[in-house]
């Protein structure tokens, strides 16, 4: 009787630890989910993407873009359209308010020194027409107004592939606000200023039976106002935008400054006093006439006065 007591105690001892183990999974499987879901992420309402693979212009291109936003113009605060573009080391100074020897009164581009002929002026993809009725073939950007510019894209690989042959040196397209809304008014006042103290120059010029220029200058005047409205219509499809500008500048005279009084030249060893393919009265060195062969008249000018030439 003993015996079968202590196998029966046995027996129940190994079917309650089967049945334990047995329960485990069962309170696993029933408590997991709960643990799972307690954990999980909670519903993503936004993503922000600090990196991107698009592209940039200059991965897809063959020749280098740059781009100049109209923030960049914004803080450069200039307001002629040349004076944007020829901050930029490409950019040869063409023809505008700063390069005006022979000047018609227009602005060009001439990217890399190889003639503005040779840069092709673009306004939302499409070429600007010449600005002079002259001939040429060249665009005057005084007829883009800077307060309109989005951006400007510059290509200086050069383009006669796409564009021909007046894109050997690059393009340049200038991106315009095309649903500009408001009403905008700016004026600027302002002048350049030269202290004449350069004594090298004054000598060189003193020299030469010149007046040399001496003290503090105040010259080039300028006077901008510019005017500008729009506004969209048809739900956004289009847009009226008009602008007037006036632009006056006032000459600033060679004569005035120590550096320009005369154009430089080299000779005897030092420099003096040259030369000007753009001015009447420059001086000149004339060998001699048909009445007088061999004769030299070294550095003659022409006297303002009488129109003839003197020392």
């Amino acid at each position: 009787m003993g015996k079968n007591r202590i196998l029966q105690h046995a027996v129940h001892a190994v079917l309650t630890a089967a049945a334990a183990s047995a329960a485990v999974p069962a309170v696993y499987a029933q408590t997991a989910p709960a643990a799972a879901a307690a954990t999980a992420a909670p519903e993503i309402q936004e993503v922000v993407v600090t990196g991107s693979r698009i592209q940039s212009a200059n991965l897809i291109s063959a020749s280098p873009i740059t781009t100049v936003s109209n923030v960049d113009i914004q803080q450069s605060g200039l307001t002629r359209v040349e004076d944007i573009i020829n901050n930029l080391p490409q950019v040869f100074a063409g023809q505008g308010s700063n390069m005006s020897n022979g000047a018609d009164g227009t602005a060009t581009l001439d990217l890399h020194d190889l003639g503005p002929q040779r840069t092709l002026v673009l306004v939302n993809g499409k070429r600007l027409a010449p600005g002079a009725p002259n001939g040429r073939n060249f665009a005057d950007i005084n007829q883009i107004p800077a307060e309109l510019i989005e951006r400007v894209d510059v290509l200086t690989g050069g383009a006669s592939s796409t564009y021909g042959a007046d894109a050997v040196s690059g393009v340049v397209n200038f991106i315009m606000d095309t649903h500009y809304e408001g009403v905008k008014i700016d004026a600027q006042y302002g002048m350049f200023n030269h202290n004449n103290h350069e004594t090298l120059y004054q000598n060189l010029v003193a020299g030469s039976g010149f007046n040399s220029p001496t003290g503090s200058v105040d010259s080039g005047f300028q006077k901008n106002v510019s005017f500008i409205a729009g506004s969209n219509f048809a739900d956004g499809a289009g847009n009226a935008t008009v602008y007037a500008t006036y632009d006056k500048q006032a000459q600033n005279i060679g004569g005035q400054f120590d550096y320009s009084a005369c154009s430089l030249s080299f000779g005897g060893g030092h420099a003096i006093c040259g030369g000007s393919g753009t001015d009447a009265g420059g001086t000149f060195i004339a060998y001699g006439d048909s009445a007088h062969p061999g004769t030299v008249f070294p550095n003659q000018t022409v006297d303002p006065k009488t129109g003839l030439l003197r020392a």
